[in-house]
């Protein structure tokens, strides 16, 4: 009887240590398992996208202001290049050969470039056109006289002026933006300009400029330019000489 228990408890023994050792092994492999979730990246910041350079500024007077948009000018204004595209080639300025001419309906006489086509068709109106076309542009001089009442002052230019440009900007375009006013003689009376830029609805971008003057007898002259804006500045100096040799109309 005793040597039966012995050997019951040295089998017992074995059978526990066993037991023992296969815990362990389990217990280690346990080990290797997360106690907690993984922390998740942060995601990087976006880049901020800067667009690149248009046509250059050329021109003295007031920054531009952002304009109302016409419910016309388009749904969303079209994007440009991307940022990494090469800085574009500067474009060289234009060269024109200057012609004297006479409006004798207006009653006034000036240069402008003896290649652009010329149209009276509407009266008090004279417009001249480049019939050159740079980006999708063909650049236009116009010249209008017309009367207004006694009670139209000089102050009342820059309201002119501000209509004008609204009317300019009304239709085509997605961006539009425009200077103050800023005094400026013309043909030795007081007056007002104003500049413009405008993006039109397939990316083009165009310049320009309207100046106005309260001449004698109540008549109201303005003067406008329209250019494709990278050849902005070649355009704004027809437009400097048209008003340097703008004067009254002689028969001689």
């Amino acid at each position: 009887m005793k040597q039966f228990s012995v050997k019951k408890l040295l089998l017992l023994a074995l059978v526990c240590a066993m037991a023992l050792i296969l815990c362990g092994c389990k217990g280690g492999s346990g080990n290797t398992f997360p106690t907690s979730e993984p922390t998740q990246k942060a995601a990087l910041d976006a880049v901020p996208t800067v667009l690149p350079t248009d046509e250059p500024e050329v021109d003295e007077g007031p920054a531009f202001v952002p304009a109302q948009v016409s419910q016309y000018a388009g749904a969303s204004p079209v994007p440009l290049d991307p940022v990494d595209m090469p800085t574009p080639t500067p474009r060289p300025e234009l060269t024109f050969t200057y012609v004297d001419m006479k409006a004798e309906n207006l009653g006034i006489q000036f240069q402008m470039p003896g290649s652009f086509t010329r149209d009276d068709s509407v009266s008090g109106q004279i417009t001249f056109t480049d019939p050159n076309t740079l980006d999708n542009v063909n650049a236009t001089v116009t010249i209008k006289l017309a009367s207004v009442s006694s009670e139209h002052k000089l102050e009342d230019l820059k309201e002119d002026i501000k209509n004008e440009l609204a009317l300019l900007g009304q239709y085509n375009y997605t961006d539009w933006s425009t200077t103050d006013a800023t005094a400026r003689r013309l043909m030795g009376k007081d007056g007002y300009y104003a500049d413009y830029r405008g993006v039109m609805v397939d990316g083009t971008i165009v310049r320009g400029r309207v100046q106005m003057a309260l001449m004698d007898n109540n008549l109201l002259l303005t003067m406008e330019y329209r250019a494709p804006g990278w050849f902005n500045s070649s355009y704004k100096n027809v437009f400097d000489n048209l008003r340097s040799t703008l004067e009254a109309y002689s028969a001689e």
